[in-house]
């Protein structure tokens, strides 16, 4: 069993029951993403076996503050990134704007990727969907994306 456990700016992935993480209240939303990224190869770490070239030592505690200097809160300030630019609309560009999508992110960020979605896709993209087969990659992904970053202008 592979067990989660977060509050506040804290997450904890172990084998066995969960770790308590203390109080705080709920945590922002990029700790349950990482914590989700966390736990996801844990699983799959337990479910194949297989021996890695980096192993995962279990349990996995995170503390944000810890590693912010105490500052959690400023992973609900606003982020201010001007204008920047991201090669890929694929698995990576999705997750990238998943983990986004969590935080407050203004600005204006063009996306290139001469690629088009195939079924293969579908897998690892949360933002394509089996209709978008044929279509560009960017094109989909700045369309679905869009409203939930509402004040990253995304920029095929």
């Amino acid at each position: 069993m592979v067990s989660v456990s977060t509050a506040g700016g804290k997450f904890a992935i172990c084998d066995g029951p969960a770790l308590p993480c203390g109080d705080g209240g709920g945590p922002p939303a990029i700790i349950d993403l990482l914590a989700a990224c966390y736990a996801a190869a844990a699983v799959v770490r337990r479910a194949t076996q297989a021996e890695l070239p980096s192993p995962l030592r279990l349990p996995i505690e995170v503390d944000l503050a810890e590693l912010l200097g105490g500052d959690v809160a400023c992973v609900e300030s606003a982020v201010e990134l001007d204008t920047i630019f991201m090669a890929g609309a694929g698995a990576v560009g999705n997750g990238v704007l998943l983990g986004l999508s969590t935080l407050d992110v203004r600005g204006v960020l063009h996306i290139c990727d001469p690629d088009a979605v195939s079924a293969g896709n579908l897998s690892r993209c949360v933002w394509f969907t089996p209709e978008d087969g044929g279509t560009p990659k960017v094109l989909q992904l700045v369309e679905r994306a869009q409203e939930h970053l509402p004040l990253l202008q995304l920029v095929a």
